[in-house]
C-alpha cells in the first residue's frame, strides 16, 4: 500500500491509534516509514507501511446533547 502525507490512517493491531500521516520516508536501507500524528493528543509515531491501514472519518453532531460522535468508514 502506498501512503501520502494528508491520509487519515489506522493501526491495524494492537493498540487503537488514528491519525493523519504528515511525512514519509526512506530509511537508509529503502525501507519506507511514515510518521503520523494522533488526532486527540498530537503525539507523533513512526511506523511500517504494512501496519496501518487508511480509513476516512465522518463527525455527527447531536442536536440534542451536543455530543460528537465518530463514524470511521473504509475509503
Amino acid at each position: 500500500m502506498s501512503f501520502k502525507v494528508g491520509d487519515t490512517v489506522q493501526k491495524v493491531k494492537g493498540y487503537d491509534y488514528i491519525g493523519t500521516v504528515v511525512s514519509v520516508f526512506n530509511k537508509t536501507n529503502g525501507d519506507i516509514r511514515l510518521v503520523v500524528e494522533e488526532h486527540k493528543t498530537g503525539m507523533l509515531h513512526i511506523f511500517n507501511e504494512s501496519t496501518l491501514k487508511e480509513i476516512h472519518i465522518n463527525y455527527l453532531h447531536c442536536d440534542c446533547c451536543g455530543e460528537v460522535k465518530t463514524i470511521i468508514t473504509k475509503p
